[in-house]
């Protein structure tokens, strides 16, 4: 990267998950660390989440080894998908995890509205 001595450091914390992820992703694609945040966080700006290949190969149809994949308890389908992107299921659990915090927040701010006299 061009002109990087001049960039001011940016202190990053994550889960160690992601960053082993980050990691495995980086050397994969020959880049340090650093530079491979860089362009995860540009790709995403730019509205290219996904490598294009991600979406040129995207099945119209399930079949039935997706089918059998999509059967199984979501954490046997995590720990699949890690063998194959570490990275990707380590965004599937923390988006889990939101999704959990969201529907017991959802459950708990009813219960509240239910217990108001009207």
């Amino acid at each position: 990267m061009k002109g990087a001595r001049n960039i001011a450091p940016f202190g990053l914390r994550m889960p160690d998950e992601i960053r082993e992820a980050v990691q495995q992703r980086a050397k994969n694609n020959g880049r340090s660390m650093n530079a491979e945040i860089v362009k995860i966080l540009q790709d995403a700006l730019e509205g290219d989440e996904l490598p294009p290949s991600y979406h040129s190969d995207a099945p119209t149809e399930v079949n039935e080894s997706q089918m059998e994949f999509y059967s199984q308890p979501r954490e046997e389908q995590l720990k699949q998908l890690e063998k194959i992107d570490p990275l990707q299921a380590a965004i599937e659990r923390i988006s889990d995890n939101y999704s959990k915090k969201m529907m017991d927040d959802v459950k708990k701010a009813i219960q509240e509205f239910n217990k108001k006299p009207t």
